[in-house]
């Protein structure tokens, strides 16, 4: 990860080749919030990067924040790490299975069980994708069903969400209206297929509520398919709308004979 000393200093980041290539001289914009986001770790889980940082956005103290960005560049929406009061700081990053990460970091505490500390301490949190997918590749010839796990957290509950798919990449992805947002998804002809059809029995609740704890779930019931897909990947991820300001990661399904 790159911090760029811009004032104020933003976080961008570059992918470079086995061979040493670097693969984005212009940079990946990870955080580019008011004030100062620096100190930054980065990992990977097989499938995609997260990456955790100190972020002075709010003005008062240091918060920790996180991303994921997809193999291809593609960054996705933010997730918090800590936003309590005084500073949390100096992040650092494990990645699991299943898309999860384990942050810990350093975080200011005015008590402990109750009693006064007034010291900093080290804290830890599990973290995982907002999209996942189980399988994560389709026949062609037999078609199948994909299961998708939508989750926000419960500070989303009741909010609306649209899950949509490409087969054109991830990046750079499809400015949301308003501008607050990047949906991981070139829109292409899937993506139109599956505006014109949501919520039929091919794209099951792929618009749809988010429960109390910020949670969806949606199904693809594919019948057989064109077999000059094969080979290709389609990219999905899901956005929420009104406002449009928050972004999933994308997850890849192969499309396979």
């Amino acid at each position: 990860m790159l911090a760029g000393r811009i004032v104020p200093i933003i976080l961008y980041a570059a992918r470079v080749s086995p061979q040493g290539v670097l693969l984005d001289p212009g940079g990946i914009a990870i955080a580019t919030k008011p004030d100062d986001q620096h100190s930054s770790a980065v990992g990977f889980d097989g499938t995609e990067f997260a990456a955790v940082w100190q972020d002075y956005r709010g003005g008062e103290s240091y918060d920790v924040y996180g991303a994921r960005i997809s193999q291809a560049g593609g960054a996705g929406a933010e997730f918090d790490v800590s936003l309590q009061m005084e500073d949390q700081i100096t992040p650092a990053l494990a990645t699991g299975l299943g898309g999860q990460v384990l942050c810990t970091f350093s975080g200011f505490t005015e008590t402990i069980g109750g009693s006064p500390a007034n010291t900093m301490r080290i804290w830890a949190g599990i973290h995982g994708s907002s999209l996942l997918a189980q399988p994560v590749d389709l026949s062609a010839g037999a078609g199948g069903t994909i299961n998708f796990d939508l989750i926000t957290g419960a500070g989303n509950a009741g909010r609306t969400y649209v899950l949509l798919g490409s087969v054109s990449g991830a990046a750079p992805g499809t400015l949301l209206p308003g501008g607050l947002a990047t949906l991981p998804l070139n829109r292409d002809f899937e993506t139109n297929f599956i505006i014109a059809r949501l919520n039929t029995p091919l794209f099951a609740n792929f618009r749809g509520t988010l429960d109390p704890a910020g949670i969806g779930a949606a199904r693809l019931n594919a019948p057989p398919f064109s077999p000059a897909l094969v080979g290709k990947v389609a990219h999905c991820a899901f956005c929420l709308t009104i406002p449009y300001d928050y972004a999933s990661n994308p997850v890849d399904i192969a499309i396979v004979p």
